[in-house]
């Protein structure tokens, strides 16, 4: 990573409130990748590989209100409020809910 071009700003993407993410939106984020430059949709578009977004959290961690959900990296901050409340958008917060250690059994 350290050989990657860097961008000059980052942009929080800070939680609207408390809560355990139970869901991140993993097509909203890549589609807000791409609209960052990040991606493309066709082959002769040129990727920026500066750009792009870094999450902060996971599903299952419990974050606070204020809490950084990812950080965008931009070249320029006044153009991504957009792309941050789609981000902020992509996780979804809700009660904990145990992930079962063993899934299924099979029997042979």
């Amino acid at each position: 990573p350290g050989k990657l071009p860097a961008t000059a700003h980052t942009v929080e993407v800070v939680a609207d409130e408390a809560g355990t993410v139970v869901g991140i939106d993993p097509l909203e984020l890549g589609l807000t990748a791409v609209s960052m430059g990040a991606g493309r949709t066709r082959a002769d578009q040129a990727v920026d590989p500066a750009v792009g977004s870094e999450l902060c959290c996971q599903r299952g961690d419990t974050v606070e209100k204020g809490q950084p959900l990812a950080l965008l990296h931009v070249h320029e901050p006044d153009g991504a409020d957009d792309t941050a409340v789609r981000v902020r958008r992509a996780f979804t917060f809700g009660e904990a809910t145990p992930t079962p250690l063993v899934v299924d059994r099979r029997r042979g």
